[in-house]
C-alpha cells in the first residue's frame, strides 16, 4: 500500500510547481514589455498624426469712424453753419485742427497761447505671436526742442561717485550704487514713482536679475538708458518727449498721448515733431507685424475740450516705410 502524500506534496512536485510558475511569470512580463513598447510606439505614431502646427490668426482691426446715427440728416454737411448733433463728426487736416485751436487760444477769447498741443492716437498692438503685445517706452529728441510740460523722474544707478555727483547736477531724481538699488528693491523709492531708470555698464551684472521689477523701464545700450556720458542721456531723457504705449482692457487695443510743442509755434514745427514722434512709434512695431497700425488720431489743448480728429489712414503705418525704417 502507497504511503500517503504529505500535504504540499513531494520535493519534486514543489519543484516542478514552482518552475511553473516562474516560466509563466517571466513569459507574462516580456509579453507586456513587448507589448507596451509596440503599443507606445504606435501611440507616438499616432500623436504625432494628430498633432498640427497651431497657426496664429491676428485680428483684423478696421479704423475707428463716427458712426452715422439715425438722428443724422446726412453724412457731410453743405452749409457753412450747421449743428453738429446733425451729422457724424468729421476728419480736418492737421493745419485746420491746430488753426482752430489757435482761433480759440487767441488772447481776445481765451488766451491760453503757451499752453500745450497734444496728440492721442488708438493703436492696433496685436502682433504675428498669440499674446505678445506692441510695447515701447522712451524718451525721443524733436527737430523743435520745447520744455516738456511735467519734468520727468529719473533715477540713475552706478558705482562710481563720480558719477553719482554728475548725474545730480544735471537734474537726475535720485542717483546711486548698491545702495539706491537696494532701497528701489524695497520698495522704499517706488518704480511707480519713476519715469526713466538710467544705468553705467558696471551695474548690468546686479540688474538682470531685476528685470521683471524694471519692466519697459530696464536699462538698454539701444534705447540710450546705459552708458557713460552723463550729460548726454539725463539731458536727453529730462528735455526728450516721453513715449509710452499704455495698454487697455480690450486685447490688441492700446493708447499713447504726447505732446508735439507749444500753441505758440508755427504749424510747420508742430509737424514735423509730429512726423518724427510718428516714425518712433512705428519703429516700435515688430516687422512681422501687419494690418491697420493706427486706428484713432486726434488733436487737443487742454484746457479746451475739443478734439479734432484727423484721419488715421494718412497717419498710419505701411510696409514699405516699415521696412526702410526698420534696415
Amino acid at each position: 500500500m502507497a504511503a500517503p502524500m504529505r500535504k504540499h506534496g513531494t520535493v519534486i512536485q514543489r519543484l516542478y510547481t514552482a518552475l511553473t510558475q516562474a516560466w509563466r511569470l517571466e513569459s507574462r512580463v516580456t509579453a507586456g514589455g513587448f507589448y507596451t513598447q509596440t503599443r507606445n510606439a504606435s501611440t507616438k505614431k499616432e500623436k504625432a498624426k494628430k498633432v498640427r502646427k497651431k497657426t496664429f490668426t491676428v485680428p483684423e482691426m478696421e479704423y475707428i469712424k463716427s458712426e452715422k446715427l439715425s438722428t443724422h440728416i446726412g453724412e457731410v454737411p453743405t452749409d457753412n453753419v450747421w449743428f453738429t448733433s446733425d451729422y457724424p463728426e468729421p476728419y480736418f487736416s492737421f493745419d485746420d485742427a491746430v488753426n482752430r485751436h489757435k482761433l480759440m487760444a487767441m488772447p481776445s477769447i481765451y488766451d491760453y497761447m503757451d499752453n500745450y498741443v497734444f496728440v492721442n492716437m488708438i493703436l492696433n498692438t496685436w502682433t504675428n505671436r498669440e499674446g505678445v503685445f506692441t510695447s515701447m517706452l522712451k524718451s525721443v529728441i524733436v527737430p523743435h526742442p520745447f520744455v516738456p510740460p511735467v519734468k520727468a523722474r529719473l533715477a540713475f544707478l552706478t558705482k562710481q561717485k563720480e558719477y553719482v555727483s554728475q548725474a545730480l547736477e544735471c537734474g537726475a531724481t535720485h542717483a546711486g550704487g548698491t545702495e539706491l538699488l537696494a532701497q528701489i528693491q524695497a520698495d522704499q523709492i517706488s518704480i511707480y514713482e519713476l519715469d526713466h531708470v538710467l544705468a553705467t555698464p558696471d551695474m548690468a551684472k546686479q540688474l538682470k536679475a531685476l528685470r521683471p521689477l524694471f519692466g519697459e523701464m530696464f536699462p538698454n545700450e539701444k534705447k540710450g538708458s546705459m552708458g557713460e556720458d552723463i550729460p548726454a542721456m539725463v539731458g536727453r531723457f529730462l528735455n526728450g518727449v516721453m513715449l509710452k504705449i499704455e495698454h487697455t482692457k480690450t486685447k490688441g487695443v492700446a493708447n499713447i498721448k504726447f505732446p508735439i510743442g507749444k500753441l505758440n509755434m508755427t504749424n510747420q514745427e508742430l509737424s514735423a515733431n509730429l512726423d518724427a514722434l510718428k516714425m518712433e512709434i512705428f519703429g516700435a512695431r515688430p516687422l512681422k507685424a501687419t494690418g491697420k497700425y493706427v486706428l484713432h488720431l486726434d488733436i487737443e489743448v487742454p484746457p479746451s475740450p475739443t478734439k479734432y480728429k484727423l484721419d488715421p489712414v494718412q497717419y498710419d503705418l505701411t510696409e514699405s516705410v516699415t521696412k526702410k525704417k526698420r534696415r
